[in-house]
């Protein structure tokens, strides 16, 4: 994963991503922007907290009860969940198999 920088040349953010299929962010009022993704390897969502081009290390906020995360979105109007996995609420139930992406319309 890359970040643009003020040089020419791309930053590596976090190099050992390896199996990281979906992606979203939250940009905050200070200038600092949360990263998520989704491993599907290990069933995880993690999170990295990016500051400049300096990036915390990575921690997961989700690895119980998830089963190939193919789609990611932050719910940053209503939060489903905490920004650091807790609080987590079921945002859709029934009859659905292997939907591959989630999106967030603030409207």
């Amino acid at each position: 994963m890359y970040l643009p920088s003020d040089a020419p040349h791309a930053v590596p953010l976090l190099p050992q991503l390896e199996n990281a299929v979906s992606f979203d962010y939250l940009y905050h009022v200070n200038g600092t922007i949360s990263i998520f993704w989704a491993d599907v390897t290990l069933d995880t969502i993690f999170r990295v907290e990016v500051n400049g081009k300096t990036a915390s290390t990575p921690r997961p906020i989700v690895s119980t009860g998830l089963s190939t995360v193919e789609g990611i979105a932050v719910d940053w109007i209503s939060e489903a969940a905490k920004i650091d996995g807790s609080m987590r609420t079921t945002v859709v139930k029934g009859e659905i198999h292997n939907p591959r992406d989630i999106v967030v319309d603030p409207r």
